[in-house]
Formats: C-alpha cells, sequence, structure tokens
C-alpha cells in the first residue's frame, strides 16, 4: 500500500500543482483516524475531532471555492483533476 501511495502521488502532480498535492498527502493521517473511528470503532478523543475540523477546511480553502474567491464558479483550470476529460 506504501508503494502504491507514493506511485499514486506522483500521478496527482500530473494534474494538481504542487501544493494541492501535498495539502492531501498531509491530509492522510486525519482521514486514516476518522475512517478507524467508523470502520474499526477506535476512541476519537476532543483533540483529532477539532485536528479534523482543522484539517477539512484547510482542504476547502485550498480548492479555492467561489465563495472565498468571489467568482461566480470554480475554476476549471484549478480542478483539472476533477473533471479531466479526454
Amino acid at each position: 500500500m506504501g508503494g502504491a501511495s507514493v506511485i499514486l502521488r506522483y500521478f496527482a502532480l500530473e494534474y494538481l500543482t504542487i501544493g494541492d498535492t501535498a495539502v492531501i498527502t498531509y491530509a492522510t493521517p486525519v482521514l486514516v483516524t476518522i475512517m478507524a473511528h467508523f470502520f474499526l470503532g477506535e476512541k476519537m478523543g476532543i483533540i483529532p475531532v477539532l485536528v479534523a475540523i482543522v484539517t477539512f477546511i484547510g482542504v476547502v480553502v485550498m480548492t479555492r471555492p467561489p465563495f472565498i474567491t468571489g467568482e461566480e464558479e470554480f475554476d476549471t483550470n484549478i480542478l483539472v483533476s476533477t473533471n479531466y476529460q479526454i
């Protein structure tokens, strides 16, 4: 799984900027903590919940949604990986 993770990070650089890729990569431990809570029944304290909320807010800010930038719609150049067409 670790090898696949490294390979997929390099493929992500084809569609995303280095900053966006880094934010998603660094959010992985928080996502694993949340999934462990739901799928494995692990206990989550207040600190992991707060970290998860702050991380989610950071990822939302990095995607630059229209309500933050003041634009009418998402910039497709930024979200090229979500609506990539061949």
